[in-house]
């Protein structure tokens, strides 16, 4: 048999496990280093980092409380501005019951002012159905209340009305006033031979209205009627 196959085997297996060779192809973990062991430009800025750090934060502080005080004034105004809208509303509310009770006031007089108005119109109905006017009456001197209520008798014997001095209630001649004429007017009266009209007026009774009326219509009429009065 030839011996190029053969190996020896190891006699003492024991010491061959527990060999202290070192290994090949293995790497080790380097180990971290010490703070003693960084460079001082390290530590120089990490100190500088630190102060600019503690100095940001010193400003963000007293940016941070004058933004607290900002904020506190803010809701001192917006309080202010809730209190003096609340004042305002109320303001408003007693204005808008006013103007209410103001606008219900205003209706109620209108409406008496309607009535007032339309008893004044049924008092001047019937002051006007027991009051008449009588023109270009002429005047005596020294003239009084009994020479016109005897000049309005003698009108309504003449105008055959039955009237007595106790149907007349007041009697007063209106005073003198100058009245504007137009052209055709003046021509008139000028013709005519007229002097200003003079009234008498207010002569109130209590019947006969209806028929002396019709009766006191045309001035030539009545300037023969006053004459004959006076005679």
């Amino acid at each position: 048999m030839s011996n190029v196959n053969r190996s020896l085997s190891e006699s003492n297996i024991s010491e061959v496990g527990s060999d202290n060779s070192p290994v090949r192809c293995i790497t080790r973990r380097n180990k971290r280093i010490r703070e003693e062991d960084l460079p001082a430009e390290f530590n120089s800025f990490k100190e500088e980092l630190r102060q600019l750090m503690t100095s940001f934060i010193s400003t963000q502080q007293m940016q941070l409380q004058e933004i607290r005080a900002d904020l506190k004034e803010i809701q001192q105004t917006n309080y202010n501005i809730d209190q003096s809208i609340s004042l305002l509303m109320s303001h408003d509310e007693e204005f808008r019951k006013k103007i209410e009770m103001l606008e219900t006031q205003a209706k109620i007089d209108r409406d008496n002012i309607v009535i007032l108005e339309n008893k004044i119109e049924d008092l001047q109905r019937v002051s006007r159905k027991t009051c008449v006017e009588l023109k270009n009456v002429p005047k005596k001197s020294q003239e009084s209340s009994e020479d016109l209520i005897k000049m309005v008798l003698c009108l309504s014997e003449t105008i055959n009305v039955k009237l007595e001095s106790r149907d007349i209630k007041d009697i007063f001649r209106l005073p003198r006033t100058a009245r504007p004429f137009d052209k055709d007017r003046r021509a008139k009266v000028q013709a005519e031979g007229l002097h200003a009209p003079r009234y008498l007026r207010h002569v109130q009774y209590q019947e006969y209205s209806a028929t002396l009326l019709a009766q006191l219509t045309g001035g030539p009429y009545w300037r023969r009627v006053a004459q004959d009065c006076k005679h």
